[in-house]
């Protein structure tokens, strides 16, 4: 901060008020600017630089154990001076290993959450300080107190607050010290407050405070002393809070002199205890095939009550510091009583036995009841007209509230009905539920055309405030800046923000995966579900990404070996699987668009019809001529999400025949007419069909041969349900934004040849290979880029100019190649000869070193596991002791490599034989091979089995029998199919069919088909979207019968069927009526005769 005084009235203070016995100064110039530091003599310390904006010294030593770098910062507030400004701060960054601390007025900011009030600032404002940390790798050292150091001191609206001093280090200053802390101190005579640094930060301990103790539950004696305490309480049959209050004081006095004497220190106790543990035996597991049964039993009221008592009963403590286990263990809810009082005289009690009540530990339920209640209250005066919400079309259903758990907005117009009415409606709903608004974090958001006497008028009537910028909701800004950039600034300084905190210097390739993964993806997510990035954005994200993936050092990045095209392929392409976010969020507003034709219903959807496409459908809504954001952006996902668009053919009324896509395997998933044929009549599917079959003239007259028998694999529906769309790119048909992001990333234009050079192909398999390699994550991570020639090697230098030489440093006469360093070189040699592998290297047979990890790691590969992992590691300690000689100036030992790459195998093996023995269960071996099981009395059971033959032929196996095992139907078909699931779901529809022909009232199905009977039983998701006419009608026919199971059953159990369905598809089926062949007849006796034994 400036002092805007001269070195001598500074001298005056010092000397008279502070006593401080050093003193250095950079005199004002004018009334602005100038510096002081002062320093006790105890501090050795040399000014190295200073300036009107910094103040660089060393410290040597007398502030306790620190030894280093400070830069004392005023930061220029005039913009043009700023980035010169920065440039010099980085050239003060230290030589690696010494401590460096930046504090004091940066006049900057890292984001728009650290400014309160006044105008959006630009992102260019948050660009000088991000990069400077990003640089010189230092770490925000934090802060308590206040959160902004900074106040304009206006009122009112024109109020701005900022965080503009702060402190910054290193990550040498912090890993010493690790207890340092900022402190925000009150301001005194300034508008910034200021800076205490501490070395060694201890926070002020407090008496220990009343804590119930979970171990207490189980002294018998407990309930004793809490009745002797309660018991007067109740006798006075009072239910004042005060009274509450009061008594929970004289349990704790009572409870805390209990258990002194009854739990005195049992620390050594503790001790021997542990003791005891460690040295038991670590192997007791059970190992009875009888647990099972307990797993299998319906979950008891024990059971529920146990598993609710253990949600939070050692959370943190209230105040009176009782945690829920206390409650759990001494109260009884279901003793809950209600007093009726009558002119203040009690009439009645109530003794409730069940429900919901006050007071119970489902008090959650009661907050979404009663947000409901309030809801319901707002949507009924809405509609008895006596609050008006907004309608943003003359179409579109009002909008009165959005409730997000205790975040709520509510919508009205700007007159005094409608603000009294809500005002009512808040005061009656805060009244029974006993909730309160609170006001303070309340504010009120006005259109443009409000007049100002009548906000005025509104703001004193609720006694809320008026914000001409509301702020965020849902981490999204309510209101949006002209400039679609600077609008989600926010989101490009979030992220970088979190890159900043993670030191990349200490983390591997595998680390930084991980987080870039995990934790720096998922944070555009959401707004980019709402909004589509501009190109600029996205690329700025694209670039932080890489810049942290391949490292920084100082002021330069650091090289990047590959390009972000190659890295964001997945990795079994030879990428990193990274997302490049131009197509995630795309993606993200596919997944809207989808909701849009999936969900018609929902209030949100109502009102972008009502606004943008009242009288037409999303697929052809137009953009309009004054389009929403998120409309224009809804409408990028739209382009998209036609891409994958097919139509499942129902009764085929909807579906033009010659635009519309409804044919799979076909391109787009459109068909083409016969040669010399126009296609621009009008022709809806339904006119192909008949009956429920394909007209095979029709479509042998309009559509080319591929195309036909695509068309005739095509289920046709048997009930005639209607079309509907689905996501063809998913087996399952509902769109997901992992496949429409594959979608996106293979439409674009640009496709990226993934080949290290123009003349040698990379193996397909190589890639999955390294990823399955049985290793450390950062050896793969290092073979990856082995293979990728993404080493730092002189010849990769020298050819970017990087060294002056590409000679290999240790032997001096080679070029250092990949395949030089890592097999050529005589060191190298050695350790190859040397390890178990005991390899001989034969420089003939080695051209490329993608070639020899394709024959070391693939499948064909003589090594087993192991020893492809210990190549692997020899490998990477190759690398590590090359560094070790360049940058540490150790000799190379190819015996040490060797020893080290067999310890960190050996190490890994180790590890991972503890991760997944403690995870592993036995496997029993089957006692009997399971056989056919008869039905109930009165029942019908059907099995069923289907059988496909690529590419669109499949076989149909059906046999009905009772219960005493006689065969009552069946049926052998042969019918066309796509997949070996849909000849599943033929058979099972086919089955239905003919059990309702032959009016059977009670049926059991048995398939060895597990996603079938999963897609039936739990109406779980079909696993092919191609099937999903088929499953409808399954799910409208077995509503027919009276009684009706689907089960999964082995193979073993559905012999009969199987051999049915094999024969169907051979083409030897037999005929209706005939003797069963004699292999049928077989399988069939043996059921029978397992089901007299009542084996199955």
């Amino acid at each position: 901060m400036e002092t805007r005084n001269s070195e001598r009235k500074m001298e005056v203070w010092r000397r008279g008020k502070f006593k401080f016995s050093e003193a250095f100064y950079v005199n004002p110039e004018g009334l602005s600017g100038g510096l002081a530091l002062w320093w006790s003599s105890e501090v050795k310390l040399e000014v190295l630089f200073a300036s009107k904006n910094v103040i660089h010294v060393f410290v040597k030593e007398g502030w306790g154990s620190f030894s280093g770098f400070i830069s004392f910062v005023y930061g220029p507030p005039v913009d043009k001076d700023k980035e010169r400004f920065w440039n010099f701060m980085r050239q003060l960054q230290p030589p690696g290993g010494h401590c460096w601390i930046c504090l004091g007025d940066l006049n900057e900011l890292v984001g728009q959450s650290e400014k309160l009030g006044g105008r959006i600032n630009s992102s260019r404002r948050f660009f000088n300080l991000q990069s400077f940390l990003f640089d010189c790798e230092l770490i925000d050292m934090g802060f308590k107190g206040v959160r902004f150091t900074w106040s304009n001191g206006q009122l009112d609206w024109r109020h701005v607050k900022e965080r503009l001093d702060r402190a910054v280090c290193n990550f040498s200053f912090r890993s010493k010290f690790q207890k340092a802390q900022v402190i925000h101190l009150d301001r005194v005579g300034s508008d910034h407050c200021p800076l205490l640094l501490c070395l060694e930060y201890c926070e002020t301990r407090t008496p220990r405070s009343f804590k119930f103790e979970m171990n207490w539950c189980e002294h018998p004696g407990l309930l004793e002393v809490v009745d002797k305490v309660w018991q007067p309480f109740v006798e006075a049959d009072n239910c004042m809070p005060d009274f509450l209050v009061d008594n929970l004081d004289a349990v704790r006095v009572a409870l805390t002199k209990w258990s002194k004497t009854e739990f005195p220190n049992n620390a050594k106790q503790i001790e021997k205890l542990l003791k005891e543990l460690n040295e038991g035996d670590e192997d007791v597991l059970s190992d009875s095939i009888r647990d099972n049964s307990s797993l299998c039993k319906p979950v008891s009221v024990e059971e529920v009550k146990a598993a609710a008592f253990e949600l939070g009963g050692l959370k943190a403590p209230g105040p009176d510091g009782f945690s829920g286990i206390f409650y759990h263990h001494s109260w009884c809810i279901r003793s809950v009583r209600y007093k009726l009082l009558l002119s203040g005289r009690q009439v009645a009690e109530v003794r409730p036995a069940r429900g919901i009540r006050q007071g119970d530990p489902l008090s959650p339920y009661l907050f979404i009841l009663a947000a409901y209640v309030l809801s319901r209250m707002v949507t009924f005066h809405a509609s008895a007209g006596d609050l008006k919400g907004i309608k943003l079309a003359r179409s579109c259903p009002p909008l009165t509230h959005c409730f997000f758990a205790d975040d709520s907005i509510f919508f009205f117009q700007a007159d005094f009905g409608s603000c009294e009415k809500m005002k009512w409606i808040l005061d009656a709903y805060c009244q029974a539920s006993g909730q309160l608004a609170n006001l303070d974090k309340s504010c009120l958001f006005f259109s443009p055309n409000t007049p100002d006497e009548l906000k005025a008028e509104i703001v004193n009537s609720l006694g809320i405030s008026h914000a001409a910028h509301p702020g965020k909701y849902l981490g999204l800004p309510v209101v949006w800046g002209k400039s679609k950039d600077e609008a989600l600034a926010f989101v490009r300084d979030k992220l970088i923000k979190k890159i900043q905190g993670w030191k990349h210097s200490l983390l591997s390739h595998a680390g930084r995966e991980v987080l870039i993964k995990a934790v720096a993806n998922a944070i555009p997510a959401f707004p980019m579900s709402c909004f589509k990035f501009p190109k600029k954005t996205c690329d700025a994200l694209d670039r932080a990404i890489a810049k942290f993936w391949w490292g920084q050092k100082k002021e330069e990045g650091k090289i990047h070996w590959l390009a972000w095209s190659k890295l964001i392929k997945s990795k079994h392409e030879g990428g990193m699987g990274f997302r490049e976010f131009s197509c995630f969020n795309d993606a993200m507003l596919a997944k809207q668009g989808w909701r849009i034709l999936m969900e018609p219903n929902e209030l949100w959807v109502k009102i972008l019809k009502g606004v943008y496409f009242p009288n037409d459908d999303f697929l052809t809504a137009k953009k309009g001529a004054r389009a929403s954001w998120a409309w224009s952006s809804i409408l990028e996902g739209r382009t998209l999400l036609l891409k994958g668009l097919c139509w499942s053919v129902g009764d085929g009324a909807s579906i033009d025949a010659w635009k519309d896509p409804w044919i799979p395997g076909a391109f787009d998933c459109k068909p083409r007419p016969r040669p010399l044929l126009a296609a621009g009549f009008d022709l809806k599917v339904k006119d192909l069909i008949c009956k429920g079959r394909w007209v095979l003239d029709s479509v042998k007259r309009w559509f080319c041969d591929e195309d036909c028998g695509r068309i005739l694999s095509i289920p046709i529906s048997v009930t005639s349900r209607a079309d509907k769309l689905l996501w063809s790119p998913n087996r399952s048909g509902s769109f997901s934004v992992k496949t429409g992001y594959k979608l996106a990333i293979g439409s674009k234009k640009e496709v990226v040849q993934l080949k290290p050079s123009s003349s040698f192909s990379v193996p397909d398999h190589l890639w999955s290979d390294i990823w399955s390699l049985k290793i450390c994550p950062k050896v793969k991570h290092f073979m990856w880029r082995v293979c990728w020639n993404a080493l730092s090697t002189r010849e990769n230098l020298f050819r970017r100019k990087c060294s002056p030489s590409p000679v290999c440093p240790i032997c001096l006469s080679e070029p250092e190649s990949i395949e030089h360093l890592l097999f050529f070189c005589g060191w190298t040699r050695s350790v190859w000869f040397s390890c178990s592998l005991a390899s001989k290297v034969d420089r003939f047979s080695i051209s490329r070193v993608e070639d020899w990890c394709g024959r070391f790691f693939g499948k064909s590969s003589p090594l087993t596991q192991n020893l492809q992992a210990l190549a692997a590691c020899i490998c990477w300690c190759i690398w590590k002791e090359r560094c070790s000689f360049c940058f540490e100036g150790k000799p190379v030992d190819p015996s040490r490599v060797a020893a080290a790459a067999s310890d960190l195998l050996n190490a890994f093996l180790l590890a991972s034989e503890k991760g997944i023995g403690s995870a592993e269960l036995p496997v029993y071996p089957s006692l009997h091979v399971p056989q056919w099981s008869p039905p109930s009395e009165g029942q019908v059971k059907v099995n069923i089995d289907g059988a496909f033959l690529p590419p669109n032929s499949a076989g149909v196996g059906i046999i009905f029998r009772n219960s005493a095992g006689l065969v009552l139907e069946g049926c052998c078909l042969a019918c066309p199919a796509s997949s070996s699931f849909m000849s599943e779901a033929l058979a099972l529809r086919k089955a239905l069919q003919m059990a309702r022909v032959l009016n059977f009232v009670s049926l059991v199905v048995d398939s060895d088909c597990k996603p079938l009977v999963d897609a039936v039983e739990l109406l779980s998701s079909s696993p092919d979207w191609l099937c999903a006419s088929i499953l409808d009608d399954v799910l409208v026919l077995k509503k027919a019968f009276g009684s009706f199971l689907v089960r999964w059953i082995p193979r073993s159990q559905n012999l009969a069927a199987d051999w049915l369905a094999n024969a169907a598809i051979r083409g030897c089926a037999p005929l209706v009526g005939c003797l069963h062949p004699h292999p049928l007849a077989s399988l069939l006796l043996e059921d029978s005769r397992a089901a007299r034994q009542g084996v199955g």
